[in-house]
């Protein structure tokens, strides 16, 4: 007997794996009740002819076939990515532009002052990024060196090898604490291996941020990544809700449709303060390590080669801010991921971070948030940010 009401057939034009939106994808189409074909995937050819009722694609392969092949189709096209401007097709995407202020403030915040970004593509791939990481260090009154390996890699050959005896050159002639932006997925295990390769502390001499917080990326390196956070179940909602309202009948909407990035999970790979002075980068990694200890200024000089006087002094002169302060500072910070990504009681995250009471949780917050600790808790960005640490 002929099915009553024939299921929409939906091609994934891609041929690169990007697991956790593919996913999400497939959970938006099976809950619309469509056919999802990701034949191309698996077999990296396009259909001789498409006769199903939509395309999603992230546009990858050859874009002139790609280009060729929607036009063929005659069915409604959604790409999930914003590059290859050239393609006329509507488009849901990352805030890319977002995520480079993200990325900028997230290291600014950490008292770096020298940055760089390292991107393995052209750079006109993600320019919004890039251009926004460096206009925020630029209004903060530093420079971004770009670190483009396609621009820089000449007749090189494009392999690991090269990549990495490229960046360890790169690295060990930047001044340091360097702070590192690597957008591409596989981009901050580069970085972190070739750092890890010349001698470099991954984050304390150079510090990663990558995006997108992938698993498969993240387990490739022994250092634990801080990533820009991009929510794939929104990303592949707008683009399935697009696609439906196109095949439908109604137009495409003249712009991109922009998701701002939810947040940054902070792991290993920047989990630090950018201190220049060898006695107060010792200091500093004591605090971070030990933040939930009962800490005094004592203990600081003791394991410092300097004077109560000096220490003060290098610090107000490395950090702008005195030892206490500095440990307050770092004991908030890991109050507000506590406060995002667990669901502990703010007894257990007071004592957990090194306030001895909630109350002093309490203080700090309102001083320098203006909220509460649970007004914080609820205005978090993405409850989900709870199950990344």
């Amino acid at each position: 007997m002929p099915l009553k009401h024939k299921p929409k057939r939906i091609l994934f034009a891609t041929y690169w794996w990007l697991e956790d939106l593919m996913r999400a994808v497939a959970h938006q189409a099976a809950a619309r009740g469509w056919h999802l074909n990701f034949q191309m995937c698996l077999d990296y050819h396009l259909p001789e002819s498409w006769r199903g009722d939509g395309i999603i694609t992230n546009l990858s392969g050859d874009l002139d076939e790609l280009a060729a092949f929607f036009k063929r189709a005659r069915c409604p096209a959604v790409s999930l990515s914003q590059l290859h401007p050239e393609i006329d097709i509507p488009r849901v995407g990352m805030d890319e532009a977002k995520a480079g202020q993200l990325a900028a403030e997230h290291f600014l915040d950490r008292e770096f002052r020298s940055f760089a970004h390292y991107t393995r593509q052209p750079h006109n791939r993600c320019p919004e990024a890039y251009a926004s990481f460096e206009k925020v260090l630029s209004q903060a009154g530093y420079d971004d060196n770009g670190l483009n390996w396609q621009n820089a890699r000449g007749g090189t050959r494009d392999n690991w090898e090269n990549r990495q005896r490229w960046l360890r050159r790169e690295l060990r002639q930047l001044p340091k604490p360097l702070a590192v932006f690597a957008r591409e997925p596989l981009s901050p295990a580069e970085v972190i291996e070739a750092a890890i390769d010349e001698g470099l502390s991954v984050p304390h001499d150079v510090a990663v941020l990558g995006v997108f917080d992938i698993a498969l990326f993240q387990e490739s390196t022994t250092v634990p990544v801080s990533c820009v956070i991009h929510d794939f179940e929104e990303h592949a909602r707008l683009a399935c809700d697009l696609l439906s309202r196109m095949m439908d009948g109604e137009a495409a909407p003249p712009k991109p449709l922009l998701i701002p990035p939810v947040g940054i999970a902070t792991r290993e790979s920047t989990d630090t303060m950018a201190a220049r002075h060898p006695d107060v980068r010792r200091v500093v990694r004591h605090m971070l390590r030990h933040f939930a200890e009962p800490l005094t200024v004592k203990d600081f000089v003791e394991m410092s080669s300097l004077s109560q006087t000096n220490l003060y002094k290098a610090f107000n002169e490395d950090l702008g801010q005195t030892p206490h302060e500095m440990l307050t500072r770092i004991r908030v910070r890991k109050a507000k991921q506590m406060l995002q990504e667990t669901d502990k009681k703010l007894r257990a995250v007071s004592e957990d971070c090194g306030f001895s009471d909630p109350v002093n949780l309490f203080r700090q917050f309102k001083q320098r948030l203006g909220v509460t600790p649970a007004e914080y808790r609820k205005r978090s960005p993405d409850q989900s940010l709870r199950s990344f640490r």
